[in-house]
């Protein structure tokens, strides 16, 4: 009886495939910084950011444009001295390059001071595939009625 398939066929066909799943994954782009800063205004929309790190540099993402609040919602049972809201964003390029979405859980003290976690969710055009997630640090100016969201984090 004749095997069209040996053991060491086998072998060998499972060795290659390893290999080659190794290069794919040696060759992916890794991810890059990324430093992002919009000034919010309370009750506003339409806020202008600006983009700046590696991730910019490399033309993964878009250095200015505009942000929309698309929706913020309670979640979780919040405590007397802060709110958690589940917030999603929209975040059209200047350049025309598309637009992109982050999620956030953030956490909104009594004060105004901000912290979140955030990652892209999804986009258009150059943005259709972005990747990506990080840190939100929003710091109040009761004066103006605003909060500086500062967005650290990493793009690919």
């Amino acid at each position: 009886m004749k095997r069209t398939f040996s053991t060491r066929s086998i072998a060998l066909l499972l060795g290659l495939m390893l290999v080659l799943l190794s290069v794919s994954v040696a060759f992916a782009a890794p991810p890059l910084q990324l430093h992002m800063v919009v000034d919010e205004f309370v009750l506003a929309d339409g806020e202008p950011f600006v983009a700046s790190g590696p991730a910019v540099a490399n033309r993964v993402i878009c250095d200015t444009g505009i942000v929309t609040d698309i929706y913020s919602i309670p979640y979780g049972s919040s405590q007397g001295s802060y709110t958690l809201l589940n917030i999603r964003k929209q975040y059209d390029c200047d350049d025309g390059s598309g637009t992109f979405y982050i999620n956030m859980k953030v956490k909104l003290d009594a004060n105004g001071y901000t912290t979140a976690h955030w990652k892209f969710d999804g986009g258009t055009n150059a943005y259709i595939n972005l990747k990506g997630n990080g840190k939100l640090v929003g710091d109040p100016n009761l004066a103006t009625n605003d909060i500086l969201d500062i967005y650290d984090g990493k793009v690919h």
